[in-house]
């Protein structure tokens, strides 16, 4: 848990400086949106420099992992541009503000594929 609220606190502040959006956390994966749900300009290149940022500041933050933890950490990202439905998902008995559709299913298996370095 140590080792995950660190990750967390890292990456989270990094997106907020960024002026994105944290929808959710699954398992170690944030998924965060740009420009919603507030259209704003410049929200494709924030996107893109947040990423630059979380991978430059992640290295930086976890260097001392392997020796800490015993674990060789690696950060994945998946970067997709285009129209998002954002909104209170759920029924009756569960409910959350989501963002859903092609273009965050697209930026999932982006994420899917890469190699964590």
């Amino acid at each position: 848990m140590a080792m995950l609220n660190e990750y967390f606190s890292c990456l989270t502040a990094i997106v907020y400086r960024h002026a994105g959006t944290i929808f959710n956390t699954w398992g170690d994966s944030l998924l965060i949106g740009f420009g919603v749900p507030i259209a704003q300009a410049g929200s494709a290149l924030r996107a893109l420099f947040c990423a630059t940022a979380m991978q430059k500041e992640f290295r930086e933050q976890c260097a001392h992992w392997p020796q800490r933890f015993g674990v060789q950490p690696g950060l994945c990202i998946g970067v997709n541009y285009g129209e998002v439905v954002v909104g209170n998902v759920g029924s009756a008995t569960y409910m959350r503000y989501a963002v859903i559709g092609d273009t965050v299913n697209h930026a999932v298996r982006l994420r899917t594929l890469c190699q964590a370095r």
